[in-house]
């Protein structure tokens, strides 16, 4: 895909800062229009079937995206930069097993890099997460379900710059009413 925007809605920092009586205090933000941005990308998905029952997922995203003219009022000019919080590659392989005892999905994600601001100063490290989900209908329209996200307890910063809650465990019952 190719995009080429203009007058593009885009959070700019002000310069100043609330203080919350935390350490760090937290920037005020300001919607501002950005004379022109350039998005080129692309994605591909492929699904293979193992056996009928196993399947095997994978895709790969790739976003290049930047900010080609930038007319401001202010001193700062974003032209030349990359658009904060969009990482240039993201890949996702996944594993589907429907068996006897359980149907079994286990994914593997990788988000890369990313800039935290909009002025490309600082960096958010990708991070990689494996997630696991099993299922189970017990009777015909009844379904248990255990999810572990981020299984390795690897903890991360995510785009938003919040740290994530590490291995996160849901359990569900549903019930399907037809």
């Amino acid at each position: 895909y190719y995009s080429l925007g203009s007058d593009f809605q885009y959070l700019v920092a002000t310069g100043d800062y609330i203080d919350t009586g935390s350490d760090d205090p937290v920037p005020v933000y300001q919607r501002q229009n950005v004379t022109e941005v350039e998005i080129i990308g692309a994605e591909l998905g492929v699904e293979y079937f193992i056996t009928p029952k196993m399947k095997l997922i994978g895709s790969y995203a790739y976003n290049y995206s930047k900010i080609t003219e930038y007319n401001s009022p202010g001193d700062e000019n974003l032209a030349g930069k990359y658009l904060n919080e969009v990482p240039p590659n993201i890949v996702f392989v996944g594993l589907q097993w429907q068996n006897k005892i359980a149907d079994l999905f286990i994914d593997f994600s990788y988000t890369d890099d990313q800039w935290y601001d909009e002025f490309n100063t600082e960096i958010v490290d990708g991070y990689s997460l494996v997630n696991i989900r099993l299922s189970k209908y017990v009777v015909k329209d009844l379904q248990l379900v255990l999810d572990i996200q981020d299984l390795l307890d690897e903890q991360y910063v995510d785009r938003k710059g919040y740290l994530s809650p590490g291995r996160f465990i849901m359990f569900e019952i549903k019930y399907f009413i037809n």
